[in-house]
């Protein structure tokens, strides 16, 4: 089966548009040293789908930060 050049610029565009959500979540949560839930949960729809390999690294630099306790996660605080 044949993709067309229109069909393939089409699945590029949806994975640019999952790579920028991505990004801005991390952005935002890295900026306010805060994850909300409802971030946590769009993050995890997300990362459902295929991601590449700099959706990767992006998500990883927030695991990170989490784990030098650089941001907080609401998840975490209701479980105290």
């Amino acid at each position: 089966m044949l993709i067309s050049w229109q069909n393939r610029k089409s699945i590029r565009v949806i994975q640019v548009i999952s790579m920028t959500s991505i990004c801005e979540i991390v952005q935002q949560t890295l900026n306010t040293g805060y994850l909300s839930i409802e971030a946590e949960n769009q993050l995890r729809s997300l990362l459902q789908a295929k991601v590449g390999v700099e959706e990767v690294k992006v998500f990883a630099s927030l695991q990170y930060a989490a784990a030098e306790g650089k941001i907080k996660q609401q998840s975490r605080e209701l479980i105290r």
